[in-house]
């Protein structure tokens, strides 16, 4: 959350790379484990399990769109 309370706006092919970077970074700092399982290694990976959450996400005033290029 820490991420997306910095008002953070992606754009272009390769936004989901840059997001997965920052992801790691905000998980480092707020000392979260990235080498379970279940953390997304792979763009694809982010993308399909950000889609499963979408609704939930919606409910709570955060919005966001997925489109391949």
């Amino acid at each position: 959350m820490m991420f997306i309370k910095n008002g953070a706006s992606l754009f272009g092919g390769k936004s989901f790379f840059y997001l997965l970077g920052e992801l790691e970074c905000v998980a480092f700092q707020e000392k979260i484990n990235t080498s379970v399982k279940t953390f997304p290694k792979v763009a694809h990976i982010l993308s399909r399990r950000l889609k499963e959450v979408k609704s939930n996400l919606e409910d709570v005033g955060i919005t966001f769109d997925i489109r391949r290029i």
